[in-house]
């Protein structure tokens, strides 16, 4: 094998595939791989998770079915080299005394890849469960996954993920994570594969460190598919561009909250319009300006509007707010961690507070999109004190 490839497009390809791999695993291997058509792959198989990133072959001899383990601590250490070796760099395949090796040639350097024995692997067989749009679902979920309880999961393990469940018949997808005292779920636009079967007992329980992993694809209008291995029972992705991701599920029972949250939304009364802005960045500050974690207050005057302050409010913020449905004062306390963590499934400029008239109401709050209008695809609540 003896093949010219475009340098930026195998670091990539590296980059990609190594995102799940142990990089203090010395075994761990990347499988590159070229076909019959001279397109290439890089991916890499555990059992958490499969990445596979294509990359751009310029020229190609006797590239068809090859398949090489190749080492991926020495591939991920070989990045800054690649960097300065121009614009494609060459590989080509050797065997000398029974031993087989991959060399690759840049403009500033020659390097010798090891190459394993391992097996490689099978490559998972997944069904197209249907398509979502590639920014929305990875900027939300990446906002959820900081709402997973990853420290006290041991309890409940359903609460170190992100629960994701479709539905063919709403054609919605609803996400959902909770750490017990903040809870948020979003709903987004789903399009399912015809063969999708509606299961509504089906959650996939994607773990926090794994759903975290991948950022939304910047610039791209473009849908990804959702895709489900059931011999490895690996939930994941593939990318318009040839990108693939799979993770195992976390394997537990997922929270019954719709009942939590229906409760919840009944037990509000009074809601104020603010600066989403303003408010977390006040709520920032006096956090940093008190030791105790318990000490942030919220404050909700008709006449003054809304006050975050210290319990004796010898430091205090007015931000700005509208819309106070609240003919007296209300004063709301929370757990700093809760309330900074409440807001991060929110991207609005705006957010409406709502809270009850009794002490220790959870507070919901709901996006306000630009119409004014409430977001009602998004549902976050979060404990006072």
């Amino acid at each position: 094998m003896k093949i010219t490839v475009n340098t930026k497009s195998f670091i990539d390809a590296i980059g990609w595939t190594v995102k799940s791999m142990d990089s203090k695993d010395q075994d761990a291997f990347i499988v590159l791989e070229t076909d019959e058509n001279s397109e290439g792959s890089l991916s890499h198989t555990n059992s958490f998770s499969y990445m596979k990133a294509p990359f751009e072959v310029v020229t190609a001899e006797d590239a068809s079915d090859n398949k090489l383990a190749l080492s991926g601590q020495f591939l991920s250490k070989l990045v800054p080299a690649l960097n300065n070796s121009g614009d494609t760099v060459n590989l080509e395949l050797t065997e000398k005394s029974g031993t087989r090796t991959l060399n690759l040639k840049g403009k500033t350097g020659r390097f010798s890849i090891p190459i394993h024995g391992s097996r490689i692997p099978k490559k998972p067989e997944t069904e197209k469960l249907g398509e979502v749009s590639d920014t929305e679902y990875f900027d939300y979920i990446l906002r959820l996954t900081k709402l997973c309880a990853a420290d006290t999961e041991g309890l409940m393990p359903a609460l170190g993920a992100v629960d994701v469940k479709l539905s063919k018949e709403d054609e919605s997808l609803v996400m959902m994570a909770s750490d017990r005292y903040a809870l948020g779920e979003i709903t987004l636009d789903f399009e399912p594969a015809n063969d999708f079967e509606d299961d509504d007992e089906r959650h996939y329980l994607i773990p926090h460190g794994n759903s975290g992993l991948i950022s939304p694809t910047r610039g791209s209008s473009d849908s990804i598919e959702l895709v489900f291995d059931k011999t490895s029972e690996k939930f994941g992705y593939r990318f318009v561009d040839g990108r693939e991701a799979l993770f195992v599920l976390k394997d537990a029972d997922p929270m019954t909250y719709k009942n939590i949250k229906s409760s919840m939304s009944d037990m509000v009364e009074h809601s104020i319009v603010t600066d989403r802005k303003e408010l977390t960045k006040a709520i920032s500050i006096m956090a940093s300006l008190s030791w105790d974690e318990d000490d942030t207050f919220i404050t909700i005057d008709p006449n003054e509007g809304l006050v975050v302050h210290d319990s004796h409010k010898t430091n205090k913020m007015n931000v700005s707010s509208e819309d106070i449905s609240a003919d007296q004062e209300y004063s709301l306390q929370f757990v700093r961690e809760i309330i900074e963590e409440a807001f991060a499934p929110i991207n609005t400029a705006k957010v409406k507070i709502e809270w009850g008239s009794s002490d220790s109401t959870p507070v919901v709050l709901t996006p306000i999109l630009d119409s004014g209008d409430d977001d009602e695809s998004v549902f976050v609540s979060a404990a006072t004190i």
